[in-house]
């Protein structure tokens, strides 16, 4: 017994569209998220104090005076500015797990790829009507409802560069603390 994508790909007249459990969907990723946000906060505050005074007398054989003025301007001009996007494009294969009462498709699906060290992982799940799958067995990334994406990269050039800063680090406090020793040396003797 053939199933419907089968019959369908014998027929001339109906495409070949997944429509049962166990059918594969490819969904276009076409993530780009992106948002911002800014605030500016500025506080100003002066003070200012002085004091003066004199002293006489027949014993000293001048006359001292004393004074004193002090101002003191604070001014604090803060800016904060954060943006963050984020872009995730590509093709990804998902399996029709179950449909529910009202026909949709729950899909899911992972894949996971490692490219010179760098492991790249994801996963994804969601609802999809089977009215949004087009005649090519795809459906946009934006078309899955409650859509769960998740996207990470292990290793690579992230990591190889925390990994340098931080022998990078090791090293000079090192040669710090030979130079210190050097000259703490040489001052003793």
């Amino acid at each position: 017994m053939q199933t419907g994508a089968a019959v369908a790909q014998n027929s001339l007249y109906q495409d070949v569209k997944a429509n049962e459990v166990g059918d594969i969907i490819t969904v276009v990723l076409s993530e780009d998220i992106s948002g911002s946000s800014s605030s500016d906060a500025t506080n100003t505050s002066n003070a200012a104090a002085g004091a003066g005074g004199s002293a006489s007398g027949n014993f000293l054989p001048f006359k001292p005076t004393f004074g004193s003025d002090v101002e003191v301007n604070y001014d604090s001009d803060q800016r904060a500015q954060a943006s963050q996007g984020q872009l995730l494009q590509g093709y990804m294969s998902v399996r029709i797990k179950d449909r529910t009462p009202q026909g949709d498709f729950v899909i899911q699906g992972s894949r996971k790829t490692k490219i010179n060290g760098e492991v790249h992982k994801m996963n994804l799940e969601g609802l999809v009507r089977p009215k949004d799958i087009d005649s090519r067995n795809r459906v946009f990334s934006f078309r899955v409802a409650n859509a769960k994406i998740d996207y990470e990269n292990e290793g690579g050039l992230k990591s190889a560069t925390k990994k340098r800063g931080l022998l990078k680090r090791i090293a000079l406090t090192g040669v710090g603390i030979i130079i210190g020793a050097a000259a703490i040396l040489k001052a003793s003797n």
